[in-house]
């Protein structure tokens, strides 16, 4: 998924969202709640593509969720194809978020030949479980951290 229109367009994109019945995703637009304001603010939007690295960690991806939620605009959560580690980090961000009403994808794992965690994130019936245990649920495994090191 990504958005029409190149990050800087938001007015075109309010201006292709007020002429289709299309749902238009804001994603390369929205770093920052200052940006997801912006969005809001022009009816850019349907919803939000949510990435941990693009908002600067937990927090970051909070505040521009709660600045999209109170904008009337629903949330997706979104991936870079990251490892079991980086989506096991996703997962639980937005196991802390209201409502994930657009939902999440997180298949990177199930892509990589080879992972860094000693078991795999769980999926099964069109969901992946959020892992349990400390931290973020994964256990790292040492041979492949060790394998995969550089330098």
């Amino acid at each position: 998924m990504g958005q029409p229109l190149p990050a800087w367009n938001v007015q075109g994109l309010a201006r292709v969202r007020a002429r289709t019945t299309a749902p238009i995703l804001a994603d390369e637009c929205v770093f920052t709640p200052a940006d997801m304001m912006a969005v809001a603010q022009a009816g850019a939007a349907d919803a939000v593509s949510l990435k941990l690295v693009k908002h600067g960690g937990p927090i970051g991806l909070q505040k521009v969720a709660a600045v999209a939620e109170a904008g009337g605009i629903a949330l997706y959560g979104g991936c870079l194809l990251e490892s079991s580690i980086g989506a096991a980090a996703h997962l639980h961000a937005f196991a802390g978020l209201r409502d994930l009403a657009w939902g999440c994808e997180h298949f990177g794992p199930q892509i990589l030949v080879e992972d860094l965690v000693g078991a795999p994130l769980r999926f099964a019936d069109f969901h992946v479980h959020l892992p349990e245990g400390p931290g973020l649920g994964v256990t790292l495994d040492a041979h492949a951290l060790r394998r995969f090191a550089r330098g």
